[in-house]
């Protein structure tokens, strides 16, 4: 609590002069326009952390209030939960329960309509500050501690399993799911290191706590960051991170790289007032906490077809190519772009995590060209070839086209 206080005073003393307009809030390439769509107050006090579940509900965890609100795409609210506590950290399991991490230490879980579901002993011991989660397809729970400069890993019923981190982090504030690059991106919050401290402010480990790689500079200049309290990943990969003591988000690419900076401080819809968390929905649209203005702001990222497909011209020679797959993680369907060099007889086939085909897709014979929006884009519904739907988990898809065979992983949501 005492930590949380000392943000918002030394975020307050800012003198913020930036301005936003109607205009987009900025553009991430040359055919995508980042636009503010969406700003929400109905019942919000101190929104300070955000989830999105399978079935495209928003959860918003209102410190102050003790409470979960719930709300839909439309950010109509459709219910709310009274907790207990105050919740730092708050994430939500396929089984609809939330793990809530509180100021004392605890992690508790909570049924959808806030039962207590664990009683007695906190299930996931004690922690010096939970202050984010995140649950991998395979259901581990990786917790920020950030006290503790560690991130520990959990098993779905609260085993400890391992704990990294604590060797390059001085006070981790968040973590989020790189569902691309099958990696975890971890922030820093260099505001509480010393000069000497500061190196990079993010964080990339594999899903064994193994680490990759770092970047992301403490500084004033575009790209570079004062605090980074909430981090996200978009659908096409490009990496989001929310900095309340700037009033913005940076949006990097896969490997670090500054692309752009929307949002700017204020109080007004559309503006940011110490933005705390953010999530990506479904539709590609970027949903951010605003704890100080006591509102949610949710911002159109543009199609990620187009951005993926831009992106991959870049990086390949031309030619054939099989873009990634959007949206990822998906519900209830997704598409699969791609780029013909040629006229080519087109196969898409569909495996699961072990290797067993259960969909094959047949295109035919497509001219050359770049199918990368949801007109020309194959599509999958996430059913087998009898028409069932699949369960759950890591999918991989394998393009054919002539002489020319490339796969990519994918994620369905249940």
């Amino acid at each position: 609590m005492r930590i949380l206080k000392n943000i918002i005073a030394v975020f307050l003393s800012v003198q913020a002069t930036f301005s936003f307009g109607k205009t987009p809030a900025s553009v991430l390439n040359s055919t995508s326009e980042i636009v503010h769509v969406l700003s929400i107050s109905e019942g919000l006090v101190s929104p300070l952390r955000i989830a999105i579940g399978a079935d495209d509900v928003i959860f918003v965890a209102d410190y102050s209030a003790q409470k979960i609100h719930k709300f839909n795409l439309d950010g109509i609210s459709i219910g709310e939960i009274k907790l207990p506590v105050k919740p730092l950290a708050m994430v939500v399991s396929d089984q609809k329960q939330f793990l809530v991490g509180d100021s004392q230490g605890y992690v508790q879980v909570f049924s959808d309509n806030g039962v207590l579901m664990k009683p007695g002993p906190n299930p996931f011991g004690l922690s010096n500050l939970p202050v984010d989660a995140v649950f991998t397809p395979d259901a581990r729970l990786f917790l920020v501690d950030s006290k503790n400069k560690a991130i520990k890993i959990f098993s779905e019923s609260g085993n400890l399993i391992q704990s990294f981190g604590s060797d390059r982090m001085v006070f981790p504030t968040c973590i989020a799911f790189d569902h691309l690059n099958k990696r975890m991106l971890i922030a820093e919050h260099a505001g509480l290191a010393s000069s000497a401290e500061i190196n990079d402010l993010i964080f990339a480990y594999d899903l064994n706590g193994n680490f990759l790689t770092s970047f992301g500079k403490f500084g004033n200049k575009p790209g570079q960051f004062h605090r980074i309290q909430g981090i996200a990943v978009d659908h096409s990969g490009h990496i989001l991170a929310a900095d309340p003591f700037q009033g913005n988000i940076t949006i990097l690419s896969q490997n670090g790289e500054y692309i752009t900076t929307i949002g700017a401080y204020g109080s007004e819809p559309g503006q940011l007032k110490m933005p705390m968390d953010l999530a990506v929905d479904s539709r590609n649209r970027l949903w951010v906490t605003s704890m100080n203005s006591g509102r949610v702001e949710v911002f159109d990222l543009g199609d990620p077809a187009t951005q993926v497909a831009e992106e991959s011209i870049t990086t390949f020679t031309p030619g054939t190519a099989l873009l990634q797959n959007f949206p990822n993680p998906f519900h209830k369907g997704t598409w699969i772009p791609f780029i013909l060099h040629e006229n080519s007889a087109i196969t898409i086939r569909i495996y699961n995590d072990v290797g067993s085909l259960v969909r094959t897709i047949e295109l035919g014979v497509l001219p050359a060209g770049l199918y990368d929006s949801k007109a020309k884009a194959a599509y999958w519904d996430g059913s087998n070839n009898r028409g069932e739907q699949l369960a759950s988990g890591i999918y991989f898809y394998k393009f054919t086209a002539n002489n020319f065979s490339a796969m990519k992983r994918m994620i369905l949501l249940k």
